[in-house]
């Protein structure tokens, strides 16, 4: 297979469930449609970026490309659902230490003599 048609690409990432799994549809027709367009600001002749632009496919190597995108956007989602899960749990164990020092200091002020 030399190219990948958009229809081909989206069938490609409903049958590995790329979407909705780890990113959009949206996300997926976007990730397609940029790679098109870096394809057709880097050709070098009209008549292939006549060809490019009728036929709307991809090659292989483009195609990396732009599943490496794909797993981008998806580790940027993920990794913000962690570090807000984290931030999630942080908080009450945060508050936690703030009290436990604070009965400490006051265990400390009053069992130390007057001056």
């Amino acid at each position: 297979m030399k190219s990948i048609s958009f229809n081909e690409f989206m069938k490609f990432g409903m049958q590995h469930n790329i979407y909705p799994t780890l990113v959009s549809i949206e996300d997926a027709k976007y990730v397609f449609r940029q790679t098109v367009s870096d394809m057709l600001l880097s050709t070098k002749s009209k008549n292939e970026m006549i060809e490019l632009e009728s036929y709307q496919a991809i090659d292989y190597d483009n195609f990396k490309k732009s599943l490496i995108r794909i797993a981008a956007i998806a580790n940027e989602k993920f990794r913000g659902d962690i570090i807000a899960e984290e931030t999630v749990e942080e908080e009450p164990a945060a508050s936690r230490k703030k009290e436990e020092k604070k009965e400490e200091k006051k265990r400390n002020q009053q069992s130390s003599p007057l001056k």
